[in-house]
């Protein structure tokens, strides 16, 4: 059976407010309005990240691959060598 009622305030430490969807997202704007392979400044929330690290060429670099998101899109984001380990999911991170 399921009960359903409206939580007091000391239940949740959070405030609800309706995401509008007013058009394009900040990362839909960001991949029509830049260049193929062209240098970009974001802010996003990690949502995916491989559990393992890949090696990949002769010199042996790790690799992982990962998904940042908002309210409308999902982009792979590959991370290497280090960065792996500083990135975490449902972290939100600046990338540059």
């Amino acid at each position: 059976m399921t009960k359903l009622s409206s939580p007091t305030t000391s239940e949740y430490n959070f405030q609800f407010t309706d995401i509008k969807k007013t058009g394009n997202s900040i990362l839909q704007s960001m991949l029509q309005n830049t260049a193929d392979m062209g240098m970009v400044d974001m802010t996003a929330k990690v949502v995916y990240k491989d559990n393992e690290q890949q090696i990949v060429g002769d010199s042996k670099l790790k690799k992982s691959n990962c998904y940042i998101a908002d309210e409308t899109t999902q982009l792979k984001l590959i991370l290497r060598e280090n960065n792996i380990k500083e990135v975490n999911v449902e972290e939100v991170y600046s990338f540059k």
